[in-house]
């Protein structure tokens, strides 16, 4: 967090820190793949008090993009690289409807060795431009957009869970 507050990276990234925290506690291994449009950054899963330093190591570089992630790309990507079951947590903003078709795709093809688990965090802009009373043309258009993601995420939503996925979406 800098100075002109949280930014949009801060929710999930903190999230993952405190949950790699309890697994560590517990005794489990944990790791990390980051991606966008292409792996970025991976750290091996690996147990002691000492991974969690790399773990906060390996996300400080992470920003928040313009690119759309390839969840086919990482996702064979993680695949391969851990072949080990283990809980798979994907964190994520599925807005797109392709995205999501990709995000649902892979979860059901990991599920054959692991268990995924989509984490969302809805954006309050995106549901405050939803509920907007417009008062001009391009407010409605803002709020039928708004509207129009939020349908297609909830939809991928949907669909995750009935192919098996678990998911989270917090606010």
């Amino acid at each position: 967090t800098g100075a002109g507050g949280p930014t949009q990276r801060d929710p999930p990234i903190t999230a993952a820190l405190l949950l790699v925290h309890v697994a560590l506690r517990s005794g489990d291994r944990a790791g990390m793949l980051a991606f966008s449009d292409t792996v970025t950054g991976t750290l091996p899963p690996r147990a002691g008090t000492a991974q969690l330093r790399r773990f906060l190591d390996a996300t400080r570089p992470i920003q928040p993009g313009e690119t759309e992630a390839d969840y086919d790309d990482a996702l064979t990507f993680y695949s391969r690289w851990q072949t080990r079951r283990s809980l798979v947590v994907i964190f994520t903003d599925v807005l797109d409807a392709d995205q999501g078709k990709a995000l649902i795709r892979q979860c059901v093809r990991l599920r054959r060795r692991h268990l995924p688990l989509v984490v969302t965090v809805r954006d309050p802009a995106l549901d405050d431009a939803a509920n907007a009373v417009p008062r001009t043309g391009d407010e409605a258009y803002a709020r039928a957009v708004a509207g129009g993601l939020i349908a297609d995420r909830d939809d991928t939503l949907r669909v995750l869970r009935r192919s098996g996925a678990d998911t989270i979406d917090a606010h």
